[in-house]
């Protein structure tokens, strides 16, 4: 591939995924004046949740559609297609009146968190070794990118011109993205094949919740957590999330880049995992004992140093399962992965109502110990498969 390739496509990838995300952010802001012209009589607070679980349930449905139409077979048709879908819900969202239709739209804009497969494997054939985890990193960033970015806009302009914008650019970034996405034809063989029966499967399920699942719902219990606080602090709050969860994922994938050489590449990117999930845990307990303004944010920039993990999670499947099968794999271990994004709102918003959002901090501490755990076991079974081949 071309060095102009190789830059354009990811920071496209980046730039669509940042779009069709920032709705993530936008629906929430605007909710009052959304559920106004709605035919519903419930409260600002239960439609938040709704349409947040809405939402999170579209993304493993995403996974499903993936898996059973082969979309890594042919990446750039059904990728455009999928898209082309989700921005006209996105166009669409200021102009629906049914409650039943909105949340028809919100489920259909939840799938788009199929857009993580499509550069995990699309890139792990496009890309050489070394720069793939990079790769993967800039596209996959645009996610909490997006958020940050719908928040921003929704904050500047009023809802019709929000949702006017969003579809545009987002159009008009998915033409480059699309026309380098082009790959060729790669040998997937076994395609009725199931990983299910494979424990790396689901420990890189239960890994990709961590993430998925659990950290992204933070998105919604951050303000939540800072109701009590000053109104400003929110904002700079979420703009850490958003930011620094999106330089986070590309800073994973950097690092992996520079230390390639002087470690194996597998190894290159398990330091990076460990080392994200390590520091995010003081984070969290810094949010549980309810500190001062300053030490909020630190604490959210701790947790949101999670995102290093997400380049070696989307990275290394390929080293376990193997070219022939990675496209199964990766399809089925995000499935349950995506999971979380039901599980975690139906779970952390209950149990901070009752206990307090703070005890909810302590409780997330319990994922990142599991994902060190799992980092480890992965680079262990990776380790020891290399040595059989060689041997």
């Amino acid at each position: 591939m071309q060095t102009w390739k190789k830059i354009a496509l990811p920071v496209s990838g980046f730039l669509t995924t940042a779009i069709i995300f920032s709705v993530l952010g936008s629906v929430t802001f605007y909710a009052p004046l959304i559920l106004s012209g709605l035919s519903a009589k419930i409260s600002v607070n239960s439609f938040i949740f709704l349409i947040t679980l809405i939402y999170f349930s579209g993304m493993p449905f995403g996974k499903i559609l993936g898996r059973a139409m082969k979309f890594h077979k042919n990446a750039s048709m059904w990728t455009a297609l999928m898209l082309l879908i989700i921005i006209m819900t996105i166009l669409a969202t200021p102009y629906v009146h049914n409650l039943l239709i909105f949340l028809i739209l919100r489920f259909i804009q939840g799938t788009s968190s199929f857009v993580m497969e499509i550069f995990s494997i699309s890139y792990t054939f496009m890309f050489k070794e070394r720069e793939r985890a990079l790769a993967s990193a800039i596209s996959i960033s645009g996610i909490p990118a997006g958020v940050t970015l719908g928040s921003i806009l929704a904050l500047s302009l009023n809802l019709h011109e929000t949702f006017l914008i969003i579809p545009i650019i987002g159009l008009i970034s998915l033409i480059p993205f699309i026309y380098l996405l082009n790959i060729k034809v790669y040998d997937f063989k076994n395609e009725s094949y199931t990983t299910y029966k494979f424990k790396f499967t689901w420990i890189y399920g239960f890994l990709w919740m961590t993430i998925a699942g659990f950290n992204l719902t933070l998105a919604v219990i951050i303000p939540l957590y800072l109701q009590r606080y000053s109104p400003a602090i929110t904002g700079t709050a979420m703009s850490i999330f958003g930011y620094w969860g999106a330089l986070g994922t590309i800073l994973g994938g950097v690092i992996a880049y520079s230390i390639y050489k002087k470690v194996r590449g597998s190894l290159s990117l398990i330091i990076v995992g460990i080392l994200g999930y390590a520091i995010s845990i003081p984070g969290f307990i810094m949010l549980y004992l309810h500190p001062n303004n300053v030490l909020i944010l630190i604490g959210i920039f701790f947790i949101m140093t999670e995102a290093l993990v997400i380049s070696p999670i989307y990275t290394t499947p390929v080293d376990v399962y193997g070219k022939d099968k990675v496209g199964n794999g990766i399809w089925e271990f995000s499935l349950i992965g995506s999971s979380g994004h039901i599980i975690a709102p139906l779970t952390l918003l209950p149990l901070g109502i009752l206990l307090g959002f703070n005890n909810v901090f302590l409780i997330l501490v319990i994922f990142p110990v599991y994902g060190i755990i799992a980092m480890i076991f992965i680079y262990r079974y990776i380790r020891d498969h290399d040595i059989k081949n060689v041997g």
